[in-house]
């Protein structure tokens, strides 16, 4: 059985407008539920290769998860915040407020 779903990765209007590519991705993916030992020993001693270099590498955005969980911290501490202000002024409610 093969299975092909195309992935179509759209920017926002100005991403278009500014002549950043559309990215157009497909993958393959083959599931074997059971395999006998000898299928599983020749996928475990396949080497992997390395994905293509693409035109499109100079405008993916580099992610860096240290700063995300930064990001994700601070927003939680500025929730807090707020709350807390909020239940003041509500004249001290509690938290189920």
């Amino acid at each position: 059985m093969d299975l092909f779903h195309p992935l179509k990765l759209y920017g926002d209007e100005k991403t278009t407008e500014a002549g950043l590519p559309v990215v157009l991705e497909s993958y393959d993916e083959l599931v074997l539920s059971e395999p006998t030992w000898v299928v599983w020993e020749k996928l475990q001693k396949h080497q992997k290769k390395p994905a293509p270099e693409t035109a499109v590498l100079p405008y993916v955005r580099h992610h860096a998860e240290h700063a995300e969980l930064q990001a994700v911290l601070e927003a939680r501490q500025k929730v807090a915040m707020l709350a807390h202000g909020a239940r003041q002024g509500l004249g001290g409610a509690g938290p189920g407020v």
